[in-house]
């Protein structure tokens, strides 16, 4: 998939998640980090290496949802569409990523979500 695509699209256009796909991982190191994707995905999946805390959030920047993994645990493949996640703990986890074709610029504002 490439990323030269002249194609305005946003985060509601079915088909950009049907060709979505173009991978991306990342190892993310203990303490408080936040992930940054460069592109709204279409789908992730967590490793955890030690205890980690996975955490949504919103405008106001309070804790929507928050799921804690042990070591060793692995999510299956969550189909999640989002630019942004946040994680806590002592452990480091690694992310596995589909993206879409979407820029994270034309997400939605995290000012214009109201949880």
């Amino acid at each position: 998939m490439s990323f030269d695509w002249n194609v305005h699209t946003n985060h509601n256009n079915a088909s950009t998640y049907q060709i979505s796909g173009l991978p991306y991982t990342e190892h993310v190191a203990a303490g408080e980090q936040t992930i940054t994707f460069p592109r709204v995905t279409s789908w992730v999946v967590f490793k955890a290496n030690g205890a980690v805390n996975i955490k949504f959030t919103n405008k106001a920047g309070n804790t929507v949802t928050t799921f804690t993994m042990a070591n060793g645990d692995m999510t299956p493949r969550l189909d999640l569409r989002c630019v942004k996640i946040f994680k806590t703990g002592a452990g480091t986890l690694g992310v596995i990523a589909g993206l879409t074709t979407c820029s994270a610029e034309t997400f939605i504002n995290p000012n214009e979500f109201d949880w």
